[in-house]
């Protein structure tokens, strides 16, 4: 039995309770630790962790922080996360170098130009204020980097008006919400870098699976386990956490002379398919379910074995002590 690994459902905790009583295996898919919690936080989380009979994880970073805190490493499996690759895949087949200069052009881009991407909501966890800030210090250097926002949320008037007020208007380009694959393929192809401000997670995968190297702070445990695909040098950048000066740095780096972007896009999608994706994504589930469905088995069977012995056992003291 699979359920989510939080604290905060109750279902987790009836069931891993209902599943100690019973010898049923159940297993929490959980992002289990990004960083240290409070010492109140981290007992209520172990103690159902631990009523469990092992964790399916996102990431390889939360499997090591727990083993850290002494849970067994093979109880804990790594799962990984996955978008649709079979449609980024099609969809990315689709899209020819021309579509992509036209959608720049329909932007404004120039050829000596650049562009840079964020898809998601526009809400105030992603920081997104912070990215217009870091592209107003790249504009102060002479460099004509444009923005594209794809997504919608309460941020959305913040960053127009921001823009206005940093005069960036001509710079950055607020598409809205949208969920055509196709759409969003095109954006993200486009692109020569995506840059996810803070709370990074699926939209480093789906940047990625485009083949486009990504930008995120340092500072992990603010995002999600998805941040682990990015390899610095090989499938984007980290920048220091809360400094704008080195955010642009790393921006201006990856973007001139001339884009990285080209020389990465194949690292960019081979960790994409070498791991986050649907068919690895349901081959490792499968794996954790058998091996404790395996064990819960055989844990059975010891255990009928033993009331054999017991009660054979209780039999020939009988006999004993009739022969007495």
């Amino acid at each position: 039995m699979i359920t989510q690994g939080s604290p905060y459902e109750l279902t987790a905790w009836v069931l891993t309770i209902v599943g100690r009583i019973y010898g049923i295996p159940v297993l929490l898919w959980t992002h289990g630790l990004q960083g240290e919690e409070s010492r109140i936080k981290w007992v209520v989380r172990a103690w159902l962790f631990r009523l469990s009979r092992g964790l399916l994880l996102y990431g390889d970073h939360a499997k090591h922080l727990l083993i850290a805190k002494g849970f067994a490493a093979d109880r804990l499996h790594v799962i990984y996360n996955s978008l649709d690759d079979c449609e980024q895949a099609a969809v990315s087949e689709q899209i020819a170098p021309e579509d992509c200069e036209a959608f720049r052009r329909s932007l404004g881009i120039g050829a000596q130009e650049r562009l840079i991407c964020f898809t998601g909501r526009l809400q105030p966890v992603k920081r997104l204020p912070w990215l217009l800030h870091a592209l107003h210090l790249v504009a102060k250097q002479g460099r004509n980097v444009h923005l594209v926002f794809v997504g919608d949320g309460s941020e959305r008037p913040v960053l127009e008006s921001l823009a206005e007020e940093l005069e960036l208007t001509k710079l950055v380009h607020v598409l809205g919400a949208s969920y055509d694959e196709s759409r969003l393929g095109l954006v993200l192809s486009s692109s020569d870098l995506a840059v996810v401000p803070s709370g990074a997670g699926l939209s480093v995968m789906h940047a990625l699976g485009y083949g486009t190297p990504v930008l995120i702070h340092d500072k992990v445990e603010e995002h999600f386990p998805e941040w682990e695909a990015v390899k610095e040098g090989e499938t984007g950048w980290f920048y220091r956490y809360d400094d704008l000066s080195d955010c642009a740095e790393k921006i201006v780096d990856a973007l001139f002379p001339i884009p990285l972007k080209s020389a990465m896009t194949g690292a960019c999608r081979s960790v994409i398919n070498s791991r986050y994706n649907t068919t690895t994504h349901a081959n490792l589930f499968i794996n954790a379910i058998a091996k404790h469905c395996a064990l819960a088995t055989l844990a059975a069977k010891d255990q009928r074995h033993l009331m054999v012995c017991f009660r054979a056992n209780r039999s020939s003291t009988r006999l004993r002590r009739g022969d007495e």
